[in-house]
């Protein structure tokens, strides 16, 4: 897997659950395979792979963005990535 789980990603992560464009159903497979792939994985991946609550894994999405060392760039370079998530679901015909 060429995913890292940094906070960049973090960021990318946590605007597409925000949009709702993807669900436990989505990021629960992604996360088991972090969790299989490293022999130290990342808190926060393990504490997402048992969520299935939008609102929860949002929380620990962003409780590990903010964690320190907080980085402020990474929030601000991504703007456009809500928009063009929006424009997924749309694309998509989703109704939420």
């Amino acid at each position: 897997m060429k995913i890292e789980p940094n906070k960049e990603f973090a960021c990318k992560l946590g605007i597409m659950l925000g949009s709702k464009l993807i669900w436990y159903k989505h990021f629960q497979p992604f996360c088991d395979d972090i969790i299989l792939e490293y022999t130290k994985p990342p808190y926060w991946i393990i504490e997402l792979a048992t969520v299935r609550y939008q609102g929860s894994a949002i929380e620990i999405v962003n409780k590990y963005i903010h964690s320190e060392p907080c980085i402020t760039y990474y929030n601000s370079k991504h703007f456009d990535q809500y928009i063009a998530c929006l424009y997924i679901k749309y694309d998509r015909r989703d109704t939420e």
